[in-house]
This record gives structure tokens, sequence and C-alpha cells, in this order.
């Protein structure tokens, strides 16, 4: 569909589950924030969120909205009954841990692992991130055109997360398809032969972090798979040992939201530097304004695009009541192209003087737990581009560049580009 096609759409032809409005969502975005900010989707019945100031309204009203929306989305939903049968054959992680639970629990898990996260901790990582993006680097610089998404935006973050966690780089492959796994099975858009080969990725995923979890269990080798094994549950009512289940969410969230949301963000990133080489040209006289350039990447990617809550009892936002049991969906794209919020949102602008104030981590207790890892290894990345690399340039047409249909997540499925060797 053409950017004029969508936009010649009024909202009641416009479907939420669309997969060319998925990809492309900024006319039915604008309409929602222009017409309906709180807008029952007539297909589903869903309650979509768009402006930023109710979607914080949210956030904030975490006693109304849930976290938990798993079980309410599976319930809602008529999944095929191959497709549950295969889910049969591996581990039940039920409802989750961090992402997909309320507090006071979610707030005993988040507790188990979130020194580990602190900005202090991560920093440690540093010089292995910069050892990797120059071998990257070296890479590119052999040639002077390459898909930046396969060569640079996804081996970077996914490298790291799995040398956080534990998990050797021969595996690299595999890691990368139990994340095309997991990302299938949360958008459910895929057909059935598609989800239950998902499934089994994700079963043999489970298998090897449960193989690898109690190779740590009482011998810890100093990475985070090490912590996750030896983590004890605390509450209120004393402490315990986590379940096998509960462990494996732990991994799963780390690994698939540890690559997938920073390759997006640097896709995106790539992509507006080489339409605004204005930009490009103030940082490369300014590097003091690459962890601008890193949030201003993500307040335009909102890589989590969208993100479910479920509402526990009736609640009026914007003068639209939800009722109890309702889901809702908290568009986080479209919040941070909020034109009450962020002058000219759709500019780039590494100058831009609110773009701390983005929500594309989320908000609140439920905040993204790794997200100073995330900005560290952009930040890195984008210093030793900088410093190897000028001239950057599309291969392709922008209509060219296309996004991944996902509800929850969204991002380019590859970037081709030329660049030049700095002094070469």
């Amino acid at each position: 569909m053409s950017a004029d096609t969508a936009a010649a759409k009024s909202l009641a032809e416009m479907k939420l589950l669309d997969p060319e409005a998925l990809k492309c969502p900024y006319h039915y975005d604008k309409t929602l924030r222009e017409q309906a900010p709180v807008y029952q989707d007539p297909e589903t019945g869903a309650y979509i969120v768009s402006t930023y100031n109710l979607v914080r309204e949210v956030h904030k009203a975490k006693d109304v909205f849930s976290n938990e929306f798993t079980l309410a989305l599976g319930s809602s939903r008529k999944i095929d009954d191959d497709v549950v049968a295969e889910m049969r054959n591996t581990y039940d992680i039920g409802k989750g841990t961090l992402l997909t639970v309320d507090d006071p629990e979610h707030g005993f898990y988040r507790d188990a692992v979130k020194d580990f996260f602190l900005a202090d901790n991560v920093a440690q990582y540093a010089p292995w991130i910069r050892e990797k993006a120059n071998a990257l680097a070296d890479k590119l610089e052999q040639k002077e055109s390459a898909n930046f998404v396969e060569e640079f935006a996804r081996p970077l973050p996914l490298s790291v997360i799995m040398h956080v966690l534990g998990m050797p780089e021969e595996i690299f492959d595999q890691a990368f398809q139990w994340t095309v796994d997991n990302v299938a099975l949360l958008s459910q858009i895929a057909d059935k032969d598609a989800l239950i080969a998902a499934q089994k990725g994700v079963a043999a995923e489970y298998e090897w972090f449960v193989s690898a979890l109690n190779e740590r269990r009482g011998n810890s080798q100093g990475d985070l798979l090490s912590l996750v094994a030896n983590a004890r549950y605390k509450d209120d009512d004393g402490d315990r040992e986590m379940t096998i289940e509960e462990q494996i969410s732990y991994c799963t969230q780390f690994l698939v939201a540890g690559n997938e949301t920073t390759t997006a963000t640097l896709a995106e990133g790539f992509r507006q530097l080489c339409m605004h080489p204005e930009q490009e040209a103030m940082i490369r006289a300014d590097r003091s304004l690459i962890p601008n350039l890193v949030e201003e990447t993500l307040r335009l990617a909102s890589p989590t695009s969208n993100m479910w809550r479920v509402s526990k009892t009736d609640y009026e936002l914007g003068g639209v009541n939800i009722p109890a049991g309702s889901m809702v969906l908290l568009k986080y794209f479209s919040s941070n192209h909020d034109e009450t919020m962020f002058e000219d949102p759709m500019a780039f602008d590494v100058n831009r003087k609110n773009v701390r104030r983005h929500i594309s981590f989320g908000f609140g207790t439920h905040v993204c737990i790794g997200q100073h890892l995330s900005k560290l290894e952009m930040i890195i990345g984008w210093e030793v581009l900088f410093e190897r690399f000028d001239n950057f340039q599309l291969a392709v047409g922008l209509d060219d560049l296309e996004y991944m249909p996902n509800v929850l997540l969204r991002g380019l499925e590859e970037v081709p580009v030329t660049y030049k060797k700095v002094g070469g």
C-alpha cells in the first residue's frame, strides 16, 4: 500500500491488524490522535490509546490496567489445534515473569535481577562491545556497500546479549532463529505451518536454556545465566528457589528483548542519517551528540511500537468508558509522534531538547530493565561507525525499504547502504 493510498482511507476503513498499516502506521496513528484518541477497534474489540498523555495515564493507573495480557490474549483468540498440541510439547512458562506480570509479583521478580542492569554494572561490558563493533566494522571496511541490518545492526546487539547471558558465539545463528521464532509467536500473523515451526524452535531454545541453567546452578560462571540459575524469589512471606519455568521466562525475555529492539533502532538510525546528511554532518562536527542521536532514533523508531494491557475494572479514559476485561493497546509509536508533546514530531533532530521524554522503553514500574545496556551498545556502535566511515547513503529508494508487520514490534527487514572508509 502506498502512502497516498493509506492517507485516503477513513478511520472506519482502517483495521488495527492490517499488515500494511502495521508496516506503515503513520496515517492510522495520526487519524487516531486527531479523531479518536481512545478508539474501540470494531474488528477486535480492543481499545486503542494513541496520545502521549493518555498512554502515560494508563501506565500510572497500574491498579486498573494489568500487564498480565498474555493469558487474556490466549483466551480471546482461537489458536489452531495443531499449534496448541505443539505448545504442549515444551515447558509452559504461564504468564511469565517481568513483562507480563503485575505488582507486587513483578516487583519481586525484578528485584532478583535489577542490580545486574544498573548503568554502573553494565558499563563493564563497554570494552567488549567496542571490540565487537570494531570487528564488524573491519568486515564492512572490506567493501563499500552492505545490508546494514545483516552486517551490523543485528550482529552487534545479538552478540552482546549472548555474551552477557553466557551463550557461546558458535550458536549465533540458532539464537537469531530463536529470536525470529519468538517474534512470530508474539505476532500470531504467520500461517499455521510457520507457527508450528516457530513453536518447535522455541521448544529447542527452552531445552538449551534448561541445560545451561543446570550447569550453572550452584556453580556460577559470572554471567547473567548464572544469576538467573541461582536467583531466589523473595516476597513478604519469605523466599524460595525459582522454578525452571520462571528461569526460562527470564532467559527468553532477555534474549529477544535484548537484541530485537536495539537492532530496529540502529537500522532506523542509519536510514534517518542517510535521509538527513545535515544531521550526520552535525554529529561529525560534535560527537557529543551521539547520545542524543540514540534518543532521537529511539523516539522516531519506537521499536516496541505497541503494548497490550487488560483492564481489571471499568475506567473512563479520555471521555471513553473502558469496561472491565477489555483488551487495551497502548500505541507507543503514536505517542512518540504526538504533536502536543514533540514539536514537528516527524522531523529527525539530533538537537531536540525534550527527546528524553520519549516512552520507547515504557514508563513507570515496567520500564525496560535493559535500557542502559541497549543505549550503551548503540552509543558505542555509532562512535565506531563515525570513527571508521562517512558518506552514509541508502543503496535503494525509500519505498524499497520494508518494515516487518508485527503488532508489538516494528523494524526494518534490511537496509542496503553505501559508505566510504574515513581517510580512504
